[in-house]
């Protein structure tokens, strides 16, 4: 499988690791040209402990990391919307470094 960009949704659906996209000022935008400003993530565990980690694609810093709890597989959402007067985080370059089996998720950008 492969992650996806959706425009119509502005969204990466997300179902394994590798780089979203890279920081590259002044290159014509597209999906996997950055920085991007990133509004929302909704992780959906298959199990308990599942992990989904974002990285700097440049420097492997971690952005973000998302663990489901050791009881539940519900939805887990971090809202960045209200952050940079309603812009969202942003994210110079971003990969996925770990998606645990059967993770999927998706990622909402400015």
């Amino acid at each position: 499988m492969s992650n996806t960009y959706r425009p119509d949704g502005k969204l990466w659906e997300l179902d394994s690791t590798g780089t979203l996209w890279t920081n590259t000022l002044g290159s014509v935008p597209s999906s996997t040209i950055g920085p991007k400003w990133v509004t929302r993530i909704i992780m959906h565990p298959n199990a308990v402990d599942d992990d989904l980690v974002f990285q700097d694609v440049a420097n492997s810093t971690t952005l973000l990391k998302l663990e489901a709890d050791s009881i539940s597989t519900g939805a887990i959402t971090v809202d960045f919307s209200a952050e940079n007067g309603g812009k969202g985080r942003r994210w110079h370059s971003c990969k996925i470094s770990t998606l645990d089996t059967s993770v999927t998720a998706e990622l909402f950008v400015a």
